[in-house]
């Protein structure tokens, strides 16, 4: 069975792959917007700027609940 790849998705690939980017690095970039779009549950060409701002200040206060977490434990 093959998976479909969006138009998108395929796109970059390509792009990745003609900036000879490591296979490591575009499966984390791949990811990073898959993990992107389930957050704002949306295809990601129909993200905007403002998607990318919130889904910013999402990380930023995971990270800063991270750290935190670690100096009360540790």
């Amino acid at each position: 069975m093959t998976k479909l790849v969006s138009p998108l998705r395929q796109r970059m690939i390509d792009d990745m792959a003609f900036r000879n980017m490591s296979p490591n690095t575009r499966k984390v970039y791949t990811s990073a917007v898959a993990n992107f779009s389930v957050y704002c549950r949306r295809s990601p060409d129909k993200l905007g700027i403002e998607d990318v701002r919130k889904y910013r200040l999402h990380l930023m206060a995971l990270l800063h609940a991270d750290v935190m977490r670690a100096f009360l434990v540790g």
